[in-house]
């Protein structure tokens, strides 16, 4: 009889399973025509069609079955919540976007580039959603070896140099995450992070190894958003990527670690139940990702490399959320999540833009280009003031709402939540140093020549777009945060 309950259990979740599976289909299918097709142009177009299809199906998917309630799967292996729903459409959002930033001249290897950015994504999706410490690891394994490949895929030797370099920090990293799991199975008996069990274990019969156990976790997980200390990667990885894959890896393995970090910080009850502060330790990660990641943008010539420090900046505000820990943090972490979705892809689509049409590297590259699309100038410049943090932008109002949520908080004393605020504001401030350098060469500073036009394609009214719904994030933040506000964080 209990196997026939398992079985029907089983085939009851797989339904629930089915932007999972579609997306396992899409990889199968695009590897197919990999083997079939050989022609690398007709291999471009059949591929990039499977994987819009199959990113789009599965998007509609999680929107079709958007779950009500919390559902445990598979035994506690995974759970599917309102609110992994919704970091999940945000990873298949970006991987739509990746398609459009993508071209055919820059890609040399069409059906392994699309098959491996499907794995991530359902490396992403699985990780979302997992409870247990097993499909925790091999979710997160799903992520990490596609991007050492990616990394490396077809950008010669400093490709294949920063994909070791990511490859043995990653390996390391995921070392010292089993080896975490292995003492907090030992400390509760149980690989379920969300169980009763495991929770009773932890508040009941802290052990100073049960913390241990728990800071190596979290920094693997630390890791993963590129947050301070855990972000030397960053910067190499990103300058030798194309500047689709870099913004992939800025926006997608940094939203599933920020909503697995949320979920494990919660299950942990390291917040309000421990005599370790650790509300207070994660704001000051997020103060110290935030002004060595300005910090170290300020000193950026190269476009790329400058955006991975930026990237680690904005790590650091998304890490601010977690402070709270209460449901308007949450809420303020997604909110902030779909915006940095958008103004990081203005940036880096724009950057992709002129690296590929006039092979532009540097910051000062950028002198007097605005000539060459005033309209592709403007998307970048209304991204990178989100980015900021400025007025008209939706940037503006993520960060409103971040800082509402931190100053209402009560995880932390008064006195820290001011200092974290002054810090954010002052850091705000440094931003407008390096942000701007772009805007500032691409309209002010003036060229010897004429540049030649950019070609107007399809990707152009994609990003054109995305900068206008900048603009109405400013204006109408309840379009976005009504939907938010209806969603709840249960574990």
């Amino acid at each position: 009889m209990q196997e026939a309950y398992s079985i029907s259990e089983v085939k009851g979740g797989l339904a629930y399973l089915l932007p999972e599976l579609t997306l396992t289909a899409g990889i199968l299918l695009i590897i197919i025509a990999g083997i079939i097709w050989h022609n690398k142009s007709r291999l471009w177009e059949i591929s990039i069609t499977l994987f819009v299809i199959t990113v789009l199906m599965a998007g509609f998917l999680i929107v079709y079955a958007w779950p009500q309630n919390s559902i445990r799967l598979f035994f506690g292996f995974i759970q599917q919540t309102d609110f992994a729903a919704y970091f999940k459409l945000l990873v298949l959002t970006w991987c739509a976007l990746t398609a459009g930033m993508s071209r055919k001249k820059s890609v040399e290897h069409p059906a392994e580039y699309f098959t491996l950015v499907l794995s991530v994504a359902l490396g992403s999706t699985l990780f979302i959603t997992s409870n247990h410490a097993v499909m925790f690891l091999l979710s997160l394994e799903l992520i990490s070896l596609p991007s050492y490949m990616l990394t490396a895929l077809g950008r010669g030797k400093g490709g294949a140099e920063a994909g070791l370099k990511y490859f043995l920090f990653g390996s390391t990293v995921t070392a010292v995450m089993i080896f975490g799991w292995s003492l907090l199975y030992s400390a509760t008996g149980t690989f379920d992070f969300t169980s009763s069990a495991f929770i009773d274990q932890l508040t009941q019969n802290a052990e100073p190894t049960a913390y241990l156990a728990s800071a190596l976790i979290i920094a693997g997980l630390l890791f993963k958003v590129s947050a301070v200390p855990f972000h030397l990667w960053a910067p190499d990885t990103y300058q030798a990527a194309s500047a689709a894959i870099a913004a992939f890896f800025s926006t997608v393995p940094k939203l599933a670690g920020l909503a697995v970090l949320a979920k494990i910080l919660l299950a942990f009850h390291l917040f309000g139940q421990s005599p370790v502060p650790f509300a207070a330790i994660v704001g000051v990660l997020s103060m110290a990702s935030i002004t060595l990641g300005n910090v170290g943008a300020l000193r950026q010539k190269h476009a790329k490399r400058l955006m991975a420090y930026s990237s680690i900046a904005q790590a650091g505000f998304l890490l601010l959320a977690l402070v709270p820990f209460d449901q308007s943090g949450l809420h303020a972490l997604q909110f902030y999540s779909a915006v940095y979705l958008v103004m990081n892809f203005a940036t880096f689509y724009v950057i992709g833009q002129f690296e590929h049409h006039q092979n532009v590297q540097t910051v000062a590259d950028f002198s007097g280009r605005a000539g060459a699309s005033w309209t592709v100038a403007l998307v970048i410049t209304i991204g990178l003031i989100a980015l900021i943090g400025l007025p008209p932008t939706g940037g503006f109002m993520a960060k409103l709402f971040l800082f509402s949520s931190l100053w209402s908080s009560t995880s932390v004393s008064p006195t820290l939540r001011l200092v974290f605020l002054i810090l954010g504001l002052l850091n705000t401030v440094v931003a407008l140093f390096y942000y701007l350098k772009i805007p500032y060469y691409l309209f002010v500073r003036n060229r010897q020549n004429k540049p030649n036009r950019l070609p107007w394609e399809l990707q152009g009214v994609l990003s054109v777009l995305l900068a206008l719904a900048l603009l109405v994030a400013f204006v109408l933040p309840g379009l976005l945060m009504g939907w938010i506000n209806k969603t709840t964080f249960v574990l």
